[in-house]
């Protein structure tokens, strides 16, 4: 049966708790590119089971995956200049996604699906379209009290809109990478329509620049990021990002991820070839037998494989991997004779360092392996065959990979930052009780000697069988893990009440 604009609001009019608008540029399984697109699909599904209705709201993309349904489709004027937009839905496990399209358009694309740096890029007219449609979007499903919680600057620029329709919103801003911030510069604010443009010119004013990341920290009531340490970073200022005074005056929360465990485990995964759980961690094994046919690895199956596993851009601590210097190949040389194949896998950033790491499948001879793409299928294939997670990031404010591994069973190496370190018990800082290794210095050395220190714990059986048992009982569930985020929404409904 079709779903309908009424079908929405009668599901919105029986809701007796909360209804919680959550916006994206990305939603797994629709359209993802990376963490965030797990995260927008998974914390609304958990924010359903505690009984509130979630609402996900994402453009809809040229290459968006599946068949969503035609709901809305009205007109809207932007700097004289009219629109007619179109609203799809998708319903899954409770969630209602919507997809907001301009007709006969792509222009959305612009927002999120450009370039090779999709979390940068430049600010344009699709970023400011898209949040004053979604404003008017949400005044049309309902004109109670409601939460919103933005995800990262491509949707920031709802907020003038919120103020100036007088939406009853409580508004929670989610900071997922404060790397990229949708930088505005002066000369850009004419892309704002007149009447929202002077909220952006009192941020300048007030804080020396201007972005829509900024803008939403400023309007929001809470701003949320995705691990304790991370946040502590930012208000410290420690992290390595510019603009960090905007910050002074936010209420910022840490919350670590939690993820889909029906989607991230070995037992459950669809790709995986040979299930198995922490009770079959033996079956493992047959994974790994499949990895070295598969990539034709020389290595014999008792010797471990090392993999990296995500976006090769500079923040992931990339650079680690090769020698700037005569010996290109030298860094990635250094790890193998310690006796591990090593495998790269990840989407480059840039042209330049998918060159970096085309030139090092060349120059090594031996297990070394450069896949220059991911998907989930592949992702999963490979957690389940390696044994340890490299994971050296500059700064991560979060970070799933290192979950995933994890619930695999791959043991990972990280440097202790942000939610690195807020998810992965150091082995030898606590001797028996850790599920992973960290590295004692961001450097090659600080990296090679993680690494022959986990190689030394693996070729000790009953050790490494108690690590990867410690690992695969780690809980990062979101039942498990939504309380901070229930209770947030639940503190401002308590406001709200002594409002009234």
């Amino acid at each position: 049966m079709a779903s309908t604009e009424n079908d929405v609001r009668v599901a919105i009019g029986r809701c007796l708790t909360e209804v919680v608008f959550h916006l994206s540029a990305e939603i797994s399984p629709y359209f993802k590119k990376g963490g965030l697109g797990d995260m927008v699909q998974s914390l609304p599904r958990a924010l359903s089971r505690r009984e509130f209705l979630n609402i996900t709201i994402t453009p809809y993309y040229s290459t968006l995956k599946g068949n969503p349904e035609l709901i809305i489709e009205d007109s809207v004027e932007y700097n004289d200049r009219v629109y007619t937009y179109q609203v799809y839905v998708a319903i899954s496990e409770g969630v209602y996604s919507l997809f907001v399209k301009v007709k006969d358009s792509w222009i959305f694309d612009k927002m999120y699906n450009t370039g090779l740096d999709i979390y940068d890029g430049n600010v344009n007219l699709s970023h400011f379209l898209f949040g004053k449609i979604t404003a008017i979007v949400i005044t049309k499903l309902t004109s109670s009290p409601c939460t919103l919680l933005t995800h990262d600057w491509h949707v920031a620029c709802v907020y003038p809109y919120i103020k100036q329709l007088a939406i009853p919103a409580m508004k929670l801003h989610v900071i997922h990478n404060f790397h990229y911030q949708g930088a505005l510069n002066e000369d850009m604010l004419h892309l704002a329509e007149e009447n929202i443009e002077v909220d952006f010119k009192i941020f300048l004013n007030k804080f020396g620049h201007c972005s829509l990341s900024g803008m939403a920290i400023n309007q929001a009531d809470t701003v949320i990021t995705v691990s304790q340490s991370y946040a502590e970073e930012l208000s410290g200022r420690s992290a390595p990002h510019p603009n960090l005074h905007v910050l002074e005056l936010a209420d910022l929360r840490g919350i670590v991820n939690g993820y889909e465990t029906s989607i991230w485990h070995p037992e459950l995964s669809e790709y995986v070839i040979v299930p198995y759980n922490k009770n079959s961690v033996t079956d493992k094994l047959k994974n790994k037998k499949w990895l070295i046919k598969e990539l034709r690895l020389e290595i014999d199956e008792t010797r471990p494989i090392l993999l990296f596993l995500g976006r090769l851009s500079p923040q992931k601590g990339i650079e680690l991997f090769y020698n700037e210097g005569a010996n290109f190949s030298l860094n990635i040389e250094a790890l193998m004779a310690l006796g591990a194949a090593f495998i790269v896998c990840g989407e480059p950033q840039e042209n330049e360092i998918d060159k970096k790491f085309q030139k090092l499948a060349m120059s090594i001879e031996g297990d070394f392996r450069y896949i220059d793409r991911y998907t989930e299928e592949l992702a999963h294939r490979l957690l389940a065959g390696s044994d340890i997670l490299v994971h050296p990031s500059k700064f991560e404010p979060c970070g799933l990979t290192q979950l995933y591994a994890m619930a695999y069973g791959t043991i990972p190496i990280v440097n202790p930052v942000g939610g690195l370190k807020d998810t992965i018990v150091c082995e030898l800082k606590n001797n028996g009780q850790g599920c992973g290794f960290w590295m004692e210095e961001y450097s090659f050395k600080g990296l090679y000697d993680a690494i022959e220190t986990t190689i030394f714990h693996y070729e000790q059986t009953d050790v490494w069988s108690s690590l990867i048992e410690r690992a695969m009982s780690q809980q990062y569930d979101w039942d498990l893990r939504i309380d901070p985020y229930v209770s947030i929404i639940s503190e401002h409904q308590r406001s709200r009440r002594r409002e009234l």
